[in-house]
């Protein structure tokens, strides 16, 4: 079956590593190419692109599985809200075809109240 992880990073990359002992093929979106060299040495299939802004999923056709773990870079300059709802939109907006099943991970901040 199909998998896609928008969003490997330290969590993604675990899930990425059992789908593949488990005989998946597993498609990756990373936004470096570096990157997505060291996905592909590990058998994972990159996809570059971004959430915030370009994608292109055309290839990720017939997924079973996709798992959305982004993570969110304050050193990129994005707004917390063009990634975590723009981004998802756009992903699903991107997808070939509707997979059987969608894991959404979210994220929590800690803020410092003065």
């Amino acid at each position: 079956m199909k998998k896609l992880i928008v969003g490997c990073g330290y969590l993604g990359t675990r899930v990425a590593q059992a789908w593949l002992d488990d005989a998946h093929e597993v498609f990756a979106l990373t936004r470096s190419s570096e990157r997505a060299s060291q996905l592909r040495a590990s058998g994972i299939r990159p996809v570059v692109g971004d959430v915030t802004s370009s994608l292109n999923l055309t290839d990720c056709d017939e997924l079973d599985t996709v798992l959305f773990a982004v993570g969110f870079d304050r050193t990129v300059g994005n707004a917390i809200q063009d990634v975590y709802v723009e981004g998802l939109r756009r992903t699903l907006d991107q997808l070939p075809m509707p997979p059987r099943r969608f894991i959404y991970i979210s994220s929590t901040g800690v803020l410092h109240v003065c």
